[in-house]
């Protein structure tokens, strides 16, 4: 079942009795076709008031602009791990995946009454379009527009707040209105294990690649280390990519071909396994070396956080 909103004036019998009187008005000729225009409109009534398959599974609205850094490299972790839902954010910093963008409230020169009133009836629009089977709320203050929007949807036990260092005066005073009250996610404090700018590197690699490696490795400062203290593993199509946890901890995996028909391994995680092929050596040399610039700035192609950490995201918004 999708969230459908409660009322709507356009959607009232008293509201298309009189659009249908009003334009028969204003257009005469109309006049004997007015019962066939009740009837029709009677019939758009009934339509809205069918509940069909939800379009999409989530309405995220989220007011980033209340994130401090920390909270912004986490929840990029929860954009990795959404799929099939509108995401709606307040604010201007810029979110990678974002469908819609509304101002913060002190960005605009509009009052708060109109500010809060816009808010209320684009989240309207989309939840009528999108047709979302849930509804989650991400930030300190559910603002005016968004509390508006909840006395209209239903079914209420498919809303949730999930609350951003919010105050306890406002969680008693708004939480009330959603169907459920969630906790931002604990993050584990515990370092990762690896070394900054530590690449391990098979044995196996020999030759011009292993040159070209280490050619490009002292360019950017980078160093050779061992298996458990480097985040990025470079091997040959004859190894295997090592640990599976290594992946699930956000480690990149570098695996190098001698062409691209040699190509055995199985792609689990896309973001962390990468394939590199050396007959064609310019080439090898041209995506190596900014892949290695990248790493050397701490630039991973794969997660930032780990996976563990986009598991928790997921329990999360998937408990109510």
């Amino acid at each position: 079942m999708h969230l459908r909103l409660k009322y709507t004036v356009e959607n009232s019998y008293s509201f298309q009795i009189g659009d249908a009187v009003r334009e028969s008005v204003l257009k005469p000729w109309k006049i004997p076709l007015l019962p066939i225009n009740l009837i029709g409109r009677h019939r758009k009534i009934q339509r809205n008031k069918i509940i069909s398959n939800p379009e999409s599974e989530f309405l995220f609205v989220i007011d980033v602009g209340k994130f401090t850094m920390e909270e912004v490299e986490q929840f990029q972790t929860f954009l990795s791990s959404i799929s099939n839902s509108v995401i709606f954010y307040i604010g201007e910093k810029n979110i990678d995946g974002a469908t819609h963008n509304f101002p913060s409230p002190n960005s605009t020169d509009k009052s708060p009454q109109v500010w809060n009133r816009d808010l209320e009836h684009l989240l309207e629009t989309i939840v009528v379009s999108s047709k979302p089977e849930k509804f989650v709320f991400i930030g300190p203050y559910p603002y005016a527009g968004i509390m508006s929007l909840l006395r209209k949807v239903e079914p209420i036990k498919n809303t949730a707040w999930i609350s951003l260092r919010a105050k306890k005066t406002t969680v008693d005073e708004r939480s009330q209105r959603f169907g459920c009250l969630l906790e931002w996610p604990e993050m584990s404090s515990k370092p990762l294990p690896w070394r900054k700018n530590h690449l391990f590197i098979s044995k196996e690699i020999k030759g011009k690649v292993l040159k070209s490696i280490k050619k490009y490795m002292n360019m950017f400062d980078l160093e050779i280390g061992n298996e458990s203290s480097s985040r990025v593993h470079l091997r040959t199509q004859r190894e295997e990519s090592g640990s599976p946890d290594f992946l699930t901890f956000g480690g990149l995996s570098i695996t190098i071909y001698d062409n691209e028909h040699m190509m055995k391994e199985i792609i689990s995680s896309p973001s962390n396994q990468i394939q590199l092929f050396s007959d064609n050596f310019t080439l090898f040399e041209h995506q190596l070396k900014p892949l290695l610039h990248d790493i050397s700035e701490q630039k991973f192609p794969g997660a930032n956080t780990t996976y563990l950490e986009e598991e928790a995201w997921v329990k999360l918004y998937s408990s109510f």
